[in-house]
């Protein structure tokens, strides 16, 4: 007579016993591992068709986080490199962005009128208020002398680095501008002239002259009157527009 098989879906000693009275085989997976757990370390990720819980949203974000960090450096000298590769430009963005409101603040400590051309206050109606200077942004503060003379060295020094330093960018820019293509340069210092065309990578020099240029106007023509600034003020537009348009800088879509 036939022997009786045992179902071959048992998971049990027993199931496994009745596929041994009905001759079969055991595939080496047949035989149960109890002692070897799958572990959340050595099993692979569930990927978004074997686990309708994870997206492809979040399998992306998290293959980016592990190459962001293979990419980490692994000696200091490297990790050094990869952080001031993203200092400079953050830092590059940020003094640009500041330049104007810096600069007003800085040039407006050099700005002083005599008292006899400061309306709006009866104390300038005495001969000895009106021989002394005052600050052209608050007039209460004398000039040259106590807080102001502290306050005028703070602002002769802002205003030297902030002179200084888009001249030094300016020549560094001039001196490797064969090599301004190149994934280094353009990782580095790409924010201020990647939009432009090769020709004119300079051209945001030309943007902070003017931004300079009209503070100035603003700042030290006060003694020149409205009228004065508003002309120079229009003048300046006038220019910038008609070399803008001329020019055509920037890369074309």
């Amino acid at each position: 007579p036939a022997p009786v098989s045992a179902p071959a879906t048992m998971a049990t000693p027993g199931g496994v016993a009745g596929r041994v009275l009905a001759g079969s085989v055991m595939a080496p997976e047949d035989v149960a591992t109890p002692h070897a757990p799958r572990s959340a370390f050595n099993s692979p990720k569930p990927t978004p068709a074997e686990d309708p819980l994870v997206s492809e949203e979040d399998m992306s974000a998290s293959m980016s986080t592990r190459a962001n960090a293979a990419a980490l450096p692994n000696d200091t000298r490297s990790y050094f490199r990869y952080m001031r590769m993203r200092f400079v430009p953050s830092t590059i963005i940020i003094f640009f962005f500041l330049y104007p409101q810096v600069f007003l603040s800085a040039i407006n400590m050099l700005s002083c009128v005599s008292g006899d051309t400061v309306s709006g206050s009866e104390v300038y109606h005495t001969q000895a208020v009106a021989t002394k200077q005052y600050l052209a942004s608050d007039t209460d503060i004398v000039c040259w002398e106590g807080p102001h003379v502290a306050a005028f060295t703070v602002a002769l020094a802002v205003l030297c680095v902030w002179i200084a330093v888009p001249t030094a960018v300016f020549v560094l820019l001039y001196k490797n501008r064969r090599d301004l293509g190149s994934p280094r340069m353009v990782r580095t210092w790409g924010y201020l002239y990647a939009c432009y065309e090769d020709e004119y990578r300079t051209w945001e020099f030309a943007v902070l002259l003017r931004k300079v240029v009209v503070v100035s106007i603003v700042v030290l023509g006060r003694p020149l009157g409205p009228g004065i600034q508003q002309q120079l003020f229009f003048a300046v537009v006038a220019v910038s527009l008609g070399t803008h348009f001329w020019v055509n800088p920037f890369h074309h879509p």
